[in-house]
């Protein structure tokens, strides 16, 4: 009974233990920086230079913007320009498209 119990107990830990992928996690004002963090890690060269590359293209928007309308840059972080509720994937992925499409 001790046994059965413990596995349960082992089960049910594993399963609230959450195991999103945090490149699949949607990214909000305030947890921007900690799922960037957390990825860093598993990210490949490649991965990291799609983020910096994202991250250095909307920048510069962002930049442009605020210099056209004489209004300070938004701030936020380190990783303000990462769009709330897409996905590390989704930016990598539409940043790939993007470096895909430049060579055309």
């Amino acid at each position: 009974m001790k046994k059965i119990l413990l596995l349960v107990l082992f089960l049910f830990l594993s399963a609230c233990s959450g195991g999103e992928d945090v490149m699949d996690t949607k990214i909000t004002a305030s947890n921007r920086d900690e799922i960037v963090q957390k990825a860093m890690p598993q990210m490949s060269d490649t991965e990291r230079k799609l983020l910096l590359g994202y991250v250095a293209r909307h920048m510069g928007a962002q930049m442009l913007g605020s210099m056209m309308s004489n209004s300070p840059p938004a701030s936020g972080g380190d990783w303000a320009s990462l769009p709330e509720g897409e996905t590390l994937s989704s930016i990598l992925s539409e940043q790939k498209d993007f470096e895909a499409n430049q060579g055309e």
